[in-house]
């Protein structure tokens, strides 16, 4: 991008210390054809309003640095002035210091880091050309957490980013000064990514010892720390089959008591959700309480084991299993709706709310169908744990709500994003709303979770559902009648959760699309339509000067530069060169054209808009069925300029632009 036309015509390059004395940033400071001068601090520049200065600084960390920040001039590193002239592009006037171009694309969010260190982050990652965002949401593409679990983690992991710890950050920022570096290579970020109990300190009881020597070992290896019951610190305790059955009762009141199989379901999958290995922690939950069975007699208590023993096979098990996890699930949905959603929404009657009700409707109002539906299906579940039986049909359960599933769950999970993004921007503007959450959240019923920890549990619930139908599958028998239901049962939530993903596709590539279409000026606006999906983009500056100028009416003539390192120039062609043609000439052949074709000389730097005109308008000539003219300059051999041009007619004039509706849905390409 070229230097704003609101800043002042005068435009220099200031060399600041030995940045002067280095010969690679000189010669690339020099390709931009304008003033280069070299100052020891640079101090006297700054006063001096009648020019823009870029000042190219080696430290980002001195009193010159602090001083040159504070005025309106703009700071570049050596790394970031040899790159731009590298891709031949304009210097950017940027709103922040640029050292580097190691993070550029990279969008991180912080976790669990105190504010004084985030604030240390947060210059590094935009003095590497990265971005920062309060939140989770579609663009993050690193966490950055000192521990693994709360909202944002569990955020991260559902969907695939990536985790790492600040030490990630410094570690690239020491790195600063190569040029080739990138900080989101897999060679240099898995050093530094974030281990499944990192940050945890967990305490394990009622284990065999060769068992408990293991499960140490694991925890070690994986970033957690092992600490006794007794210590005031101690953030799990994990509790076996064969641990004394009493109530365990940690100096922390933060701690959480698990079951067994949150640990290792953690090492599995990367993660657990503590609250569904809370309740039920005696393996025998299925018999009478510890305190009931106290008070029963002799025969009774056989009467009882008698009864366990024939439940007890692992199809039971895994029903249980499955019947434990959807008890929570239904409870979380309970709380959200009776903690929060419903108190929230009696303040509107008070005339003193907490917040305005298309707040509270963007936050909740997807709930409610969720809770419908597995409120109705744990209440048969619940009939089937009271009566079992090895021939109970519980995939009939799955396969009478799947409508109702197919119609909950995906106006929540496309819209996810959205309203975590307004709960954390509720938060941070309406104190009396945080003041609301934090006293709801402190309740038992809450269980020391947030409401974003509560409100990512649907997005995670079918992919588990998954998971224990298909154990309870593989330990039943193909004779029992439940069989063929179950296996019913698992295409059904696999189709569900396919639909799932497939509308949260193509509404992100919707959405990726109006972002692109914000991120173009002069973007025509029939570009967007419901009928198109992004296909690909490339970042370009404008060498025509076509967009900010007067043009004849029946064409416009676009030149353009590829700036986008990151993009296969000839690739990206071959791309745009048949997204035209489908646009432009249907069936038509399309011919291709180069500049030795068309008697141009490509390697003459001073390659000016007339000359350029001149090609489009010979190229035009040479065949009546060309719809549109492509023309991929080769780079001479010492780089001295990267063009990619396209005359691209694709409505004929700009004043028949014809609206998108009258197209047949078609995918598009655009450059930002």
């Amino acid at each position: 991008m070229s230097v704003s036309a609101s800043t002042p015509i005068n435009i220099r390059i200031c060399l600041v210390g030995e940045v002067a004395n280095n010969t690679s940033c000189s010669e690339a400071a020099r390709t931009f054809n304008m003033p280069v001068v070299t100052s020891e601090t640079g101090l006297e520049l700054i006063a001096d309003s009648d020019w823009l200065t870029y000042f190219v600084l080696k430290d980002f960390e001195t009193p010159i640095y602090t001083a040159i920040l504070k005025s309106t001039h703009s700071i570049l590193g050596p790394p970031a002035v040899i790159r731009v002239a590298a891709l031949r592009g304009g210097l950017k006037r940027n709103p922040r210091p640029v050292y580097n171009y190691a993070m550029n694309g990279i969008v991180t969010c912080f976790s669990g880091i105190r504010s004084k260190e985030v604030k240390k982050l947060v210059n590094y990652v935009h003095a590497m050309g990265g971005g920062v965002r309060d939140g989770m949401n579609l663009r993050i593409t690193h966490l950055i957490s000192t521990h693994s679990g709360g909202a944002e983690y569990v955020y991260a992991r559902t969907f695939g980013l990536t985790v790492v710890r600040p030490a990630w950050v410094y570690a690239a920022w020491e790195q600063r000064n190569q040029l080739d570096f990138r900080a989101d290579t897999e060679e240099f970020s898995n050093k530094y990514y974030l281990k499944y109990f990192e940050g945890h300190k967990i305490c394990f009881v009622g284990f065999p010892a060769d068992e408990h020597k293991l499960m140490l070992e694991i925890l070690e290896t994986n970033g957690g720390a092992h600490v006794e019951l007794d210590d005031p610190e101690c953030s799990h305790i994990v509790v076996g089959q064969h641990a004394t059955q009493v109530k365990y009762e940690p100096k922390s009141s933060r701690a959480h008591i698990l079951k067994s199989d949150w640990f290792w379901n953690t090492v599995k999958n990367g993660y657990a959700i503590e609250a569904d290995y809370r309740d039920s922690l005696l393996p025998d939950s299925s018999c009478d309480k510890l305190e009931v069975c106290k008070i029963i007699t002799q025969s009774e208590s056989s009467a009882c084991k008698e009864t366990l023993m024939k439940k007890s096979s692992m199809r039971f098990n895994y029903f249980m299993e499955l019947y434990n996890t959807e008890s929570n699930y239904v409870g979380i949905l309970d709380t959200i709706i009776n903690v929060f959603k419903t108190p929230l929404e009696e303040s509107l009657r008070d005339n003193d709310p907490f917040l305005h009700k298309f707040k509270i409707k963007a936050i909740f109002d997807n709930f409610l169908p969720i809770h419908g539906v597995h409120k109705s299906m744990f209440e048969q579940l619940h009939a089937i744990q009271a009566k079992w039986s090895e021939d109970c049909l519980i995939g009939d359960i799955i396969l009478q709500h799947r409508d109702s599933l197919i119609k909950a769950y995906p106006p929540y999970v496309n819209f996810f994003d959205q309203m975590n993004e307004t709960l954390m921007q509720c938060e941070r503007q309406y104190p009396r709303f945080q003041a609301f959450l934090k006293i709801n959240e402190a309740k038992p019923v809450c269980k020391r979770q947030r409401l974003r920890d509560l409100i990512i549990c649907p997005v995670q619930r079918l992919p588990r559902l998954q998971l224990l139908l298909n154990d309870i599958l593989k330990h039943t028998n193909k004779s029992n009648p439940d069989y063929l239901g179950l296996e019913d049962a698992l295409k059904a939530i696999k189709e569900v959760t396919m639909d799932i993903n497939e509308y949260k596709r193509k509404t992100e590539s919707q959405m990726a699309t109006f972002h692109t279409f914000h991120d173009i000026e002069g973007c025509p606006p029939d570009l967007i339509s419901s009928n198109r999906e992004l296909i690909s983009r490339c970042k370009v500056n404008e060498l025509s000067n076509t967009l900010s100028g007067r043009e004849k009416e029946e064409e416009k003539v676009l030149a353009f530069t590829v700036v986008d390192e990151e993009v296969d120039k000839a690739v990206y062609l071959k791309v745009l060169c048949k997204q035209v043609m489908e646009y432009t000439c249907g069936d038509e052949p399309l011919e291709s054209c180069t500049s030795q074709d068309l008697g141009v000389d490509v390697s003459d730097e001073n390659l000016s808009t007339s000359i350029l005109s001149k090609t489009f308008k010979l190229a035009a000539n040479t065949s009546s069925k060309v719809g549109c003219v492509l023309s991929s300059m080769r780079t001479p051999s010492k780089l001295k300029r990267a063009l990619s041009n396209a005359k691209i007619s694709l409505f004929g004039s700009t004043n028949s632009l014809a609206p998108a509706s009258q197209f047949p849905p078609r995918r598009s390409v655009s450059c930002e």
